[in-house]
């Protein structure tokens, strides 16, 4: 579950379009998609893209080996990573109502007797949590055991788990410093949040975020009304995989949605249609720009990946996040300033990243 570099460098240019633009990005979008479903790389494929007010929509492939039909905007995908950014706004909206501060150390909200790492009498605080500059591993020992004897890695990694290693933990550098991507940040920041909240990670989500943008299919827990429209999960060989729980690290990477309900989530964040202003303010604080990342042209802001181009000292800004659990990949950008925006959901583990920053650029030649 982590940020891979673009496939595609973004150029961010106003270059007249040839044809008709629908058109031209319908070949774009097949001819990225569909060449992994004849590869086998991935079983299914469905695309949401968002261009002001053009809203479409592109399946390729079908949602597990046995059914022929092909998924829809309604099928449920694992998001992985993308759920950072869903943990970033929950921050966001909790520093609004001044439940929180960015600048917070983490202590202040944990269980009392646990205390987090410092180095060189510098604390770790929620924002350095939320862009990955807070010193903390990866992972924990217990989820690198799971993945070695084939279990699931996060499902029974608990609380106490998560909470007993950070009081042990020796950071890799002083908070603050240096960029590097940490699932255990981000598990750490949702439930110490969630604790604050006295809710559940995925009570807390759906309140904040899920219900005001009227996601009623993006959750951790699957029903069993929904369990049949859930993609089923896959290797880039093909062969089934396991699909993912989590525990403590919910913040990291525990979410499912649909197509139809990121594409709500890419017009919120766009500011197409109504949002309620409470949770518009979260957006606009989660995607600003916060420090710089070990690539040049990347900023962090709180979750998001902000991509800049090498074409323009002053483009548009790409937001960005991807994610991939076992057997699922997944991809989420927009163009705040061109009010584009692609969401990418893939039943495998072979990254769609291609797919999506490939879409974008189509979409800003456009």
């Amino acid at each position: 579950m982590s940020p891979r570099l673009p496939l595609i460098v973004l150029l961010i240019t106003f270059a007249a379009n040839v044809g008709r633009a629908d058109d031209a990005l319908t070949k774009r979008v097949r001819g990225l998609a569909q060449p992994k479903i004849d590869k086998g790389e991935t079983v299914g494929i469905v695309v949401g893209v968002v261009h002001g007010d053009r809203h479409e929509f592109f399946a390729f492939g079908r949602p597990s080996l046995d059914d022929d039909t092909p998924p829809d905007e309604k099928t449920i995908f694992e998001i992985g990573s993308i759920t950072k950014v869903f943990t970033a706004i929950a921050l966001a909206d909790m520093v609004r109502e001044k439940k929180v501060a960015l600048d917070d150390p983490v202590d202040t909200l944990l269980p009392q007797g646990i205390k987090a790492p410092e180095k060189n009498g510098k604390k770790i605080t929620l924002r350095l949590l939320s862009n990955h500059r807070s010193g903390l591993p990866r992972v924990i020992p217990k989820v690198v055991a799971n993945d070695l004897i084939g279990k699931q890695p996060y499902e029974d990694v608990t609380s106490k788990d998560m909470f007993d290693f950070v009081a042990k933990a020796k950071l890799s550098h002083e908070p603050g410093t240096h960029f590097a991507y940490s699932n255990l940040g981000a598990g750490l920041l949702g439930t110490t949040l969630a604790l604050r909240e006295k809710m559940s990670y995925e009570e807390m989500i759906t309140k904040k975020i899920a219900e005001p943008l009227g996601m009623r299919d993006t959750m951790m827990t699957v029903d069993s009304e929904r369990s049949l429209r859930l993609a089923k999960p896959y290797n880039s060989r093909g062969k089934t995989a396991l699909a993912w729980k989590f525990d403590s690290f919910a913040g990291a990477g525990a979410l499912r949605s649909t197509c139809d309900d990121m594409m709500r989530f890419l017009d919120a964040n766009l500011g197409i249609g109504t949002v309620p202003e409470s949770l518009r303010i979260a957006l606009d604080e989660s995607t600003r720009p916060r420090a710089d990342t070990d690539e040049k042209t990347r900023k962090v802001a709180l979750g998001w990946m902000i991509e800049l181009s090498r074409a323009n000292p002053k483009p548009p800004e790409l937001v960005w996040h991807n994610g991939g659990t076992g057997g699922f990949s997944s991809f989420f950008g927009f163009i705040r300033e061109k009010k584009c925006g692609v969401v990418v959901l893939g039943n495998s583990d072979s990254s769609v990243d291609e797919i999506g920053f490939g879409v974008l650029a189509q979409l800003a030649r456009e």
